[in-house]
């Protein structure tokens, strides 16, 4: 098994997953391309009310809106939902 230093980006990847603010979006598609990342997986941390919740994925509809411009815009795959860790493990 290789290993690599925290902090230091792979040399490839084919998704990037984020839970940081979509103010932040821009940097990481620009870092996602740099690795030949395909999509751009972000989620909220936030439920359908607002109230946090580390597997949230709702975005009110203009965030959501703008956050796909922006990892679209990029020419890559834009996925908000369901919860990665769902996803995985196919409850999704």
């Amino acid at each position: 098994m290789r290993l690599r230093d925290v902090g230091q980006l792979p040399k490839t990847a084919d998704l990037v997953y984020t839970h940081r603010p979509v103010d932040e979006l821009a940097e990481i598609v620009d870092t996602a391309k740099a690795v030949g990342a395909k999509a751009v997986w972000i989620q909220s941390g936030r439920d359908k009310s607002g109230a946090k919740d580390p597997r949230g994925c709702w975005l009110p509809e203009a965030e959501s809106a703008r956050a796909r411009g922006i990892v679209e815009g990029a020419g890559l795959i834009y996925i908000e939902a369901p919860y990665i860790s769902d996803a995985t493990r196919g409850r999704g």
